[in-house]
């Protein structure tokens, strides 16, 4: 073994473990702020199509004193909504991913130590 080779060569990688919980508390958040920016749209959604029986309707919606259009709220209060859960599923899925590369840098980690020990061993002084 040469003393005068990089340290790249002569040590192994360290393994620097990347951020699980953030993403799927982050994932779980969104998800939550989804479901309660889309509530209206999914309730004027019910009121059109009568998907679940019902007796109360929703006739208008003010802000400021001027009159706003029932598909108005439903269509942003729906986009919004989507698209909050989009960024929670993806969120979600970068979390699964962490997990599974931090399994497969520590088993990589774990064999590439095993190779320097034995080359180690096997180095005369």
């Amino acid at each position: 073994m040469n003393p005068y080779d990089s340290p790249s060569k002569t040590f192994p990688p360290s393994f620097a473990p990347r951020t699980v919980w953030r993403y799927l508390i982050s994932s779980l958040i969104l998800f939550l702020i989804a479901a309660l920016v889309a509530y209206p749209g999914c309730y004027l959604v019910n009121q059109e199509w009568q998907i679940i029986r019902t007796e109360t309707f929703l006739t208008s919606f003010e802000c400021g004193g001027k009159q706003i259009p029932l598909s108005c709220v439903q269509w942003i209060s729906l986009s919004v909504g989507g698209i909050l859960l989009i960024a929670s599923i993806c969120s979600g899925a970068i979390g699964l991913a962490n997990i599974y590369k931090n399994e497969n840098t520590q088993q990589q980690s774990a064999l590439v130590s095993l190779q320097t020990e034995q080359n180690c061993e096997d180095t005369p002084i």
